[in-house]
């Protein structure tokens, strides 16, 4: 049993200390800064010029184009670590961002940004948690729910020990707001001691919660093993005490495979795989059924070969931002027929820079249906995180590194536009490029479908510029997917008479009846007609006779309804 605690913390503590730089809201992906990139086995395709309207977007181009609908890059003067590790989720329009030793709300879909510290939202007791939050943060989501979820690595004490806590946010409000039911984890609670943990993976599943992490001993800081903690969801959205199912094993760096929770309007699935590297030649894959107690191993054989040690991609300025990787698992995928797995390996085979084995297996039977590796013989490709769609179709962002270019992010995409399988099968677009002024990295970086606009992703990656390890937030999707036709019909026997128009001048109809807006824009359509015409109401996309506000998750249609009114008789005249 643990208990749940309560936290409302201020939503904006520490803005001074940040620069934050907005891109324009819609813009076509190219290089932002940097050489130009060298030909590469993931092709780095390039779109077009962007329109001049962030709402009226006139003319649809081609529906695979793939579009930024927005980036930002924030740049810390304070609280600042050289070490990067983003995550992120949200609930509609509001979204949590993770960076290390801070977090980011926005309620905009990132136009504006409360920062908060979680030393000053959440309580430094008991004594695991006296040193407050240090690096490693993630976060999950559970729409179905409404939740949002946050978890926080504490630093080890003087004595060693630390614990992590898992705070939630009931939906947008709960988020908006700064409001979070928490609970403490430490490791006596799992029936150890002598160690402290590390590196943790957190994902929703249809009914449960999923958190690992790695354990180290105290004594001498070696490696002891990991744990896998399961939590009903619904216990978590009471806000009250919880029961949790945990297994301590010896295997390490245990990822949750990302996609178990509900995207769009699929379901969630009733159980969770885990991955991780086992030998340079094989992988093991654990399922967790969420009707049982007991969990089931497949180990993978015979995959080409992962160099485990020797990460080296020497920067144009000499420095090497791949000294801090490693071989265990980032990151992941579960479609409906397939599961993904990604990993990193050293130059191995040919391949002379470090680079990010992809294996895709059935879903089914987890046999293997390809190695769809993300590499260069001319740059490191390291640090992917991916997520699925509503469309089934995976995107996310890779960090390239060393070699002949400057560090860069980079979104990469997989689906019905991408070349097929025996062709790789992915493409790359660059979000941002910055400098080699540090001489290290992170550990991951974060991706999500968006949970209102599901057809497209978020991600959340890290440039390194100016000696400064800066997050960058980003929302991408395909043309099909980000601007939405909008029209508007008029009915009724003065329908003629009658006009209606958008707030940003985009429609005025009955000159201008349609027009695409790009995902995820609130539109007002406000009505007006002569003296002797009534409004009668809307139909389709809104109802009653106010103001009709469409929050453009999908294509829409709205109709207004115009009607003559009766004479007005004056003592028995017209």
């Amino acid at each position: 049993m643990n208990s749940a605690h309560v936290a409302h913390g201020p939503s904006s503590l520490f803005p001074p200390f940040f620069d934050v730089r907005e891109s324009p809201e819609r813009e076509s992906i190219k290089e932002q800064s940097g050489p130009s990139l060298p030909q590469l086995d993931l092709p780095i395709r390039h779109s077009g010029n962007a329109p001049s309207s962030s709402h009226d977007l006139g003319g649809v181009r081609a529906p695979g184009t793939f579009n930024l609908i927005r980036r930002t890059l924030l740049s810390p003067i304070s609280m600042n670590s050289t070490i990067a590790e983003p995550s992120l989720a949200g609930q509609g329009r509001a979204i949590l961002e993770t960076y290390n030793t801070y977090a980011a709300i926005t309620s905009d879909n990132g136009q504006t940004r409360s920062y908060i510290d979680p030393d000053n939202t959440f309580p430094l007791t008991p004594v695991e948690f006296s040193n407050g939050v240090c690096c490693d943060q993630r976060v999950a989501q559970d729409p179905t729910r409404d939740l949002v979820f946050w978890y926080m690595q504490y630093r080890q004490t003087f004595g060693g020990i630390n614990g992590v806590r898992l705070a939630m946010a009931q939906g947008s409000a709960g988020l908006e707001t700064n409001t979070w039911s928490y609970w403490n984890f430490v490791p006596s609670q799992f029936g150890l001691t002598d160690v402290w943990i590390d590196f943790p993976h957190l994902q929703v599943g249809a009914n449960f919660l999923y958190f690992t992490s790695n354990l180290f001993r105290i004594s001498d800081d070696t490696f002891y093993g990991s744990v896998i903690v399961r939590i009903s969801l619904d216990e978590l959205a009471a806000s009250g005490p919880i029961n949790f199912r945990y297994l301590v094993s010896g295997r390490g760096s245990v990822m949750i495979i990302p996609g178990y929770g509900s995207i769009g309007s699929r379901p969630g699935t009733n159980f969770m795989n885990f991955a991780n590297v086992l030998t340079s030649n094989s992988i093991e894959v654990t399922a967790w059924p969420e009707g049982s107690n007991d969990l089931n191993h497949r180990t993978i054989t015979g995959l080409s070969t992962t160099q485990l040690t020797g990460f080296t991609c020497l920067a144009p300025n000499g420095s090497n931002p791949c000294a801090r990787s490693n071989a265990r698992m980032q990151s992941g995928w579960l479609t409906d027929t397939e599961i993904g797995l990604a990993w990193h390996s050293a130059a191995v085979g040919g391949r002379t820079k470090p680079f990010t084995r992809v294996l895709v297996l059935n879903r089914t039977n987890l046999t293997v249906l390809s190695e769809l590796d993300i590499w260069s013989n001319d740059i490191a490709w390291l640090y992917p995180a991916f997520a699925v769609n509503a469309r089934g179709h995976v995107a996310g962002t890779i960090n390239l590194l060393g070699g002949t270019v400057h560090n860069s992010l980079i979104s990469v995409i997989r689906d019905d536009y991408t070349p097929d399988i025996a062709a790789n099968g992915w493409e790359g677009y660059t979000i941002w490029t910055g400098d080699d002024s540090l001489n290290s990295w992170g550990d991951y970086n974060g991706a999500m479908a968006h949970e209102r606009y599901s057809n497209t992703w978020l991600g959340m990656g890290h440039s390194k510029s100016f000696g400064l390890a800066n997050p960058v937030s980003f929302w991408v999707g395909r043309e099909r997917d980000v601007l939405l036709p909008l029209t508007v019909t008029r009915s009724g026997n003065a329908a003629s008479l009658g006009t209606v128009q958008t707030d940003f001048g985009g429609i005025v109809c009955g000159s201008q009846c349609s027009t695409n807006v790009l995902v995820g824009t609130v539109v007002t359509l406000s009505v007006s007609a002569p003296a002797d015409v009534g409004f009668a109401g809307w139909s389709g996309g809104c109802t009653g006779t106010n103001a009709c506000q469409l929050d453009m998750a999908s294509s829409a249609t709205v109709n207004a309804e115009f009607v003559m009114l009766p004479p007005l008789l004056v003592d028995g005249f017209e």
